[in-house]
């Protein structure tokens, strides 16, 4: 089984926390897509060797995209792919592009899974990420979803933002679980390097909100939506039962991908590779019949440390036999002696693993058993 990744590379304006490349200036949008349409051909050798089993349209915006642009696409990788082997087909979209009319177009073209970047049910909230939607559309488009068809829907939302009080929070995710969805993705807000939201922490604008108030707010998530019946299944992600995202758990078991458009990473062979950032040259080296891409092949200790990284982030954890099987010796004993004292890392059976209630202290344990010569 393998994936396919398609990044679409447009966004009519940047979201003040957003650090993903996208462009807002469509005027290469046709010689765009023919291009990923090439890049398509250009991988035929990845899909003759692999059933592709899940396809994500991620971006940038792809609802941004009309049904024909996405079909342009979709068309040119039934030449390659079957698509009745294909279990989960995702689109991101955005709230206000998703009128009934565009989402019964969605759904004939297969995708069977929405994902729906609403962020927050509050308008000043909504309004200070610099998004266009306000809650109510973001309400109807979830039901105008839901009567065309679509019975996966995710929704993305973000917390841990100073100068909003917790209740702005709180009620978020309750008015999420009053939409009856299968999943939810909640991030804690992460000033990048390079967004509207960096500049401002610099200007002295905006500051970080306090680690106790992280906490508090994470603890209200991973309790209010347990407690419906959602299950935590990975640092950002909640589902309930058979609704976790397949395309995303397969990156974090590491099943090979391949990427597709302008800044798209692929995992396969051993190695990683990811296209240029930037839609003048990826466009100008599709048509030189050319990927204009980098590769970098992976060590032992690279994978090592990749395993435990993504597999600590998951509620199942590090699996003991196949660390055990697909590593040295001295990477297996590097982790065994890594563990000893851990209080937050618990066994169960054959299994490491953090309790989800502790996921938000993560990355701060991961980091300790990062390999390093």
């Amino acid at each position: 089984m393998a994936g396919v990744y398609i990044h679409i590379p447009y966004c009519e304006k940047k979201c003040s926390y957003c650090d993903f490349h996208s462009s807002a200036s469509t005027s290469d949008k046709k010689k765009m897509f023919d291009a990923i349409a090439t890049e398509i051909d250009m991988c035929k050798d990845f899909f003759a060797h692999n059933e592709i089993s899940t396809i994500y349209f991620g971006g940038g915006t792809p609802s941004y995209c009309t049904a024909q642009e996405l079909g342009i696409m979709i068309n040119k990788l039934k030449k390659h792919v079957d698509l009745s082997n294909v279990v989960e087909f995702t689109i991101e979209a955005n709230p206000e592009d998703l009128s009934k009319e565009y989402l019964a177009e969605v759904c004939k073209l297969g995708f069977n899974r929405l994902s729906i970047g609403i962020q927050s049910f509050d308008d000043k909230v909504l309004t200070f990420f610099n998004r266009r939607h306000n809650s109510q559309k973001a309400i109807q488009a979830v039901r105008d979803a839901q009567e065309v068809g679509f019975d996966n829907i995710s929704i993305d939302l973000i917390y841990g933002v100073d100068g909003f009080g917790d209740e702005i929070w709180e009620d978020s995710v309750k008015k999420a679980l009053e939409l009856n969805i299968q999943h939810i993705s909640a991030y804690h807000l992460t000033i990048e390097g390079k967004s509207i939201l960096s500049h401002k922490l610099e200007l002295g604008e905006i500051k970080q909100i306090d680690e106790n108030r992280s906490q508090s707010q994470f603890d209200f998530l991973h309790n209010k939506l347990t407690d419906n019946g959602f299950d935590h299944y990975e640092v950002s992600s909640f589902a309930v039962k058979g609704r976790e995202s397949l395309h995303n758990s397969n990156y974090w078991r590491g099943v090979e991908y391949i990427g597709l458009a302008p800044s798209a990473h692929s995992y396969y062979n051993g190695s990683r590779e990811w296209n240029v950032s930037n839609n003048r040259i990826y466009i100008d080296s599709i048509e030189s019949n050319v990927r204009a891409s980098e590769k970098e092949v992976l060590t032992i200790e690279d994978k090592y440390n990749e395993y435990v990284m993504v597999s600590l982030r998951t509620k199942r954890g590090i699996d003991v036999n196949y660390l055990k099987n697909n590593f040295p010796e001295y990477l297996y004993s590097y982790f065994i002696e890594t563990a000893k004292g851990k209080i937050i890392l618990k066994k169960t059976n054959d299994f490491y693993h953090i309790s989800p209630k502790d996921f938000l202290l993560s990355d701060s344990v991961i980091v300790d058993f990062f390999y390093t010569e």
